[in-house]
């Protein structure tokens, strides 16, 4: 069986080096679902989530707030676990890839929640299932990705680390305002179907 031989350091280039865009792609598109999928959670919750005969069943306000609150106490817990994974079984590389997989398991089951399968199986029971396989997923990509960026730069080019984040930072923030501020209202708003009025949080428009 051939033996891999694996890089133990950074190669030695002046330059930006070629993994950085793929690790910032990885780290745009998590944060873009992450924060797009939190952005409208609680509404769902509250207002469109149905019961296993496809019936409306929305939970209260503070069911709904409480539900989102654990969910978001495990994205920022579990990256602990992951740091657990990377440093002491698979290193990064293999923790952000299989995670990632995870992670993108996670938003496939909360996609599948509208089939009649997923109606069937149940909305609430596929909205467990979907959250904490994506805070499985962010115990990798919250914290490992951004150690793996760092790991790509070496004496030769370790000026262009600031550079790097900071690029990163101005391209994703715009993006991020964005899904915290407008995306809520327009996933808040539904056709009622019958008499063409629009509805939002409830109220007729």
């Amino acid at each position: 069986m051939a033996k891999h031989t694996y890089a133990t350091s950074p190669p030695n280039l002046t330059g930006m080096p070629p993994g950085v865009p793929y690790i910032i792609g990885n780290e745009a598109a998590e944060r873009f679902s992450y924060y797009g999928m939190k952005s409208v959670l609680t509404v769902f919750m509250a207002h469109f989530i149905l019961n296993q005969s496809g019936v409306l069943a929305p939970m209260s306000s503070n069911e709904a707030y409480m539900y989102t609150h654990y969910f978001v106490f495990g994205v920022y817990f579990l990256p602990i676990l992951g740091a657990v994974i990377a440093d002491g079984w698979l290193g990064k590389y293999w923790t952000i890839l299989s995670l990632s997989m995870v992670y993108c398991l996670g938003n496939l089951t909360l996609a599948c929640m509208a089939t009649s399968w997923g109606i069937a199986i149940g909305q609430r029971a596929m909205l467990a299932i979907g959250l904490f396989l994506i805070c499985l997923g962010q115990a990798a990509l919250n914290r490992a990705c951004r150690a793996n960026v760092g790991d790509q730069f070496g004496e030769s080019n370790k000026h262009l680390l600031s550079k790097c984040l900071a690029g990163s930072i101005s391209r994703l923030t715009p993006a991020l305002s964005f899904l915290r501020f407008f995306v809520p209202g327009f996933s808040a708003i539904r056709s009622t179907g019958r008499d063409g009025h629009l509805e939002f949080l409830g109220s007729r428009c």
